[in-house]
Order: C-alpha cells, then sequence, then structure tokens
C-alpha cells in the first residue's frame, strides 16, 4: 500500500498551531470560541459584498473588533489583581459578573456568604442574561474577562445580522432579491 507522504514543513506548522490553539484554550477558552466566531461573522458579513464596499465594510469591522480586544486586554493589564478578583469597566457590570459567579456557585455547591446568596436571587436587575453568564462559566470556569468577549461576539452578531437585513431591504425596494 502506498501514500503520500506529508511534507515535514506542514507537519511542524501543523504541530506548532495545534500547541498554539492548545495552549490559548487552556488560558481562555472563551478567547478561542470568540475568535473563532468573529471569524465565522466577518465571512458571513463581507458574502457578497465587491470592491470598495467590501473593503470598507471589513475595516470598519476589523477596526472595531479590534478596539474591543485592545480595551478588554488594557482593563486587564490595568487591574491589580492582588487587590480586586477582576477589573471592571462600570460598576453594575461587576456586579452582574459577580451574581453570575454567585449562582454558578450555588449550582455546584460551593459555599457562599448569606449576602450573596440573598443578592443572587434579588429581583432587583433581574434578567436571564445572568444565568447565560452562569451557564458559561459552569461549562468552562470563572472567566470575567471572557465574559467581555462574549459580550463582544453577540454585540458583533447583531451589528452583523442588522447589516444583512438591511442590505437585503435595501436591494428588495431596488427590485433585486437576494439571494
Amino acid at each position: 500500500m502506498t501514500g503520500t507522504a506529508v511534507p515535514r514543513r506542514f507537519a511542524l506548522a501543523a504541530v506548532a498551531a495545534g500547541v498554539i490553539v492548545g495552549a490559548a484554550y487552556t488560558l481562555s477558552p472563551l478567547t478561542v470560541w470568540f475568535a473563532i466566531t468573529a471569524v465565522v461573522l466577518v465571512r458571513w458579513c463581507v458574502r457578497g459584498l465587491e470592491g470598495d464596499e467590501r473593503r470598507w465594510i471589513l475595516g470598519l469591522l476589523l477596526l472595531g473588533i479590534g478596539l474591543r480586544i485592545v480595551a478588554i486586554a488594557g482593563l486587564f493589564a490595568s487591574t491589580d489583581h492582588w487587590q480586586v478578583a477582576f477589573g471592571s469597566f462600570f460598576g453594575d457590570e461587576e456586579y452582574f459578573i459577580r451574581r453570575s459567579i454567585w449562582l454558578r456557585n450555588v449550582a455546584f455547591g460551593v459555599p457562599i456568604h448569606r449576602a450573596d446568596l440573598i443578592y443572587a436571587f434579588d429581583d432587583y436587575s433581574y434578567t436571564m442574561y445572568l444565568y447565560v453568564l452562569a451557564f458559561l462559566q459552569a461549562m468552562i470556569g470563572v472567566a470575567p474577562y471572557g465574559l467581555h468577549l462574549f459580550g463582544c461576539a453577540l454585540y458583533l452578531t447583531m451589528c452583523v445580522a442588522l447589516f444583512r437585513i438591511a442590505r437585503a431591504c435595501r436591494a428588495c425596494s431596488r427590485g433585486r432579491f437576494p439571494r
């Protein structure tokens, strides 16, 4: 039985890529999932666009993603993790992340303070989004900075969906129906 050998250079590149992605996933699974999601969304957004419009939309999208990532990385770098568990951009955000961690801990039977238990289920600012964040952290572990990327991915998804809908409506109004 004869087969074709994989070129050595290709095999080394595949192993290196696997090690890098594995290390990144170990450090922050949501970062890897965000990167995959961003690539898929950008491809979906620019599908069917040509020329200047494609370059303009692609540049705007990549700039927006890059600025959000820089802001999150800056938040991580500027936070004194010896003083606080994680940094936040504003107070309510910190409260939501803490509540989702408390909900996760309750689900796993991890003991928490009575006051935290009361606040975890408080009616003030109740939203199902807390349970989504708690579920994410139950699946991958506590990830306050990863939750920022999750929020960024949701925002990006809605922006791209709105763009595609608006583009389709514009084409329909001109008598051209997109596929």
